[in-house]
């Protein structure tokens, strides 16, 4: 019974994890709108909202991190128990992680270089 609990609850990581991976997209596609259109209008932003942009970089690497460590919690503790457990949503959200992050850092370039035109 108790594998079965652990089973779930990871299946249930899984979801969980990739519906953040989600959020994060958005979240850093709406930061990069808002830079490019404070670039592009010579627009500054408040400082608040940059630094914020910039700590949001240092959540999207700790969430890569946390990928990692399901990938290894998951060959180590969970497929010994069973093999009906999928991967594929870690797997996507580790592959989508480093492209967020990217997408991020230039969003957080565009936030910043409004700040110095205005």
């Amino acid at each position: 019974m108790n594998e079965e609990r652990l089973i779930q609850s990871f299946k249930k990581g899984e979801i969980i994890y990739l519906r953040l991976t989600y959020i994060m997209i958005t979240i850093t596609v709406i930061l990069f709108a808002v830079g490019l259109y404070a670039v592009k209008m010579v627009v500054a932003i408040p400082a608040a909202i940059i630094e914020a942009s910039a700590m949001f970089l240092y959540v999207n690497f700790a969430h890569f991190f946390y990928g990692i460590g399901r990938i290894i919690y998951y060959a180590s503790k969970i497929k010994p128990l069973s093999e009906k457990v999928s991967l594929k949503r870690s797997i996507i959200s580790l592959i989508l992680s480093p492209v967020n992050a990217l997408v991020l850092y230039i969003a957080v370039i565009f936030i910043a270089l409004s700040s110095c035109a205005a």
